[in-house]
């Protein structure tokens, strides 16, 4: 999670002095920390697998029984029929939440939380250390249908409302200057030709990330410039200032 990489960077990281941190930001938009964060109980490996708790046997065996290609593709092929039968083309839309349309100030508030990400960022590794956040969307908000494959909960929302949220806070970061890659229309338009994420699993494919890629280099190479630019003008400012 987010929280142990603010804490390699700033026990680690900041030794080898970057020019540059780039953060993704899965799916969750807002609720990332903006300091180290450690859990009381930290997750632990147990027979090759991560666990929050100690496993019991109930789900020792339900582990074992998703590495089998039987249950996975029985399950696959299980919500496929399902759909069908419900008439939904297994959009899922009945599993997504009301959606609700963000406030000024909960757009405001998530900004300003971005911005001490990267004020943790600079007093971790030094002042003008660039920040690029890279915004890495759920694979059913690029492609609907595929919320048949998520687990049934009310975590999932509107893939169509999380679109206009993210252009918002787009929008509103580049206001402040912050560098914040959005790569959702992009893939949005390439999935119509081909799939951004594996059908059985929720990576991107070659073409995906040759999507994200191309929506993601600009700005990276922008940053880039700019932050050369700022160190030219520094040393140029030195200079000026250095007793003749």
């Amino acid at each position: 999670p987010m929280g142990y990489q603010l804490c390699w960077l700033e026990e680690i990281g900041h030794r080898f002095k970057p020019d540059m941190v780039v953060q993704t930001v899965y799916g969750d938009l807002d609720g990332f920390p903006t300091g180290c964060k450690r859990p009381t109980k930290p997750p632990f490996v147990q027979d090759g697998y991560l666990y929050l708790a100690e496993p019991t046997l109930k789900q020792k065996l339900f582990e074992r029984a998703k590495t089998s290609a039987i249950v996975f593709y029985g399950w696959n092929l299980y919500q496929s029929l399902l759909a069908r039968k419900n008439k939904n083309s297994g959009l899922g839309l009945e599993l997504y939440e009301q959606s609700k349309s963000a406030s000024d100030e909960a757009r405001q508030l998530s900004a300003r939380n971005y911005q001490k990400y990267i004020e943790f960022v600079e007093r971790t590794t030094g002042s003008g250390v660039k920040t690029v956040f890279l915004y890495i969307p759920f694979s059913y908000v690029i492609r609907p249908s595929d919320v048949r494959r998520w687990p049934k909960s009310g975590a999932l929302e509107d893939p169509f409302a999380i679109r206009d949220k993210v252009r918002t806070l787009d929008a509103l970061l580049l206001r402040n200057g912050i560098s914040f890659v959005d790569p959702t229309d992009e893939m949005v338009a390439a999935d119509q030709n081909t799939r951004m994420y594996y059908w059985l699993d929720l990576h991107f494919t070659p073409e995906g990330n040759r999507t994200f890629a191309k929506a993601a280099i600009p700005i990276i190479q922008k940053s880039i410039s700019q932050q050369a630019e700022t160190v030219l003008e520094n040393e140029r400012t030195a200079e000026r200032h250095q007793p003749r």
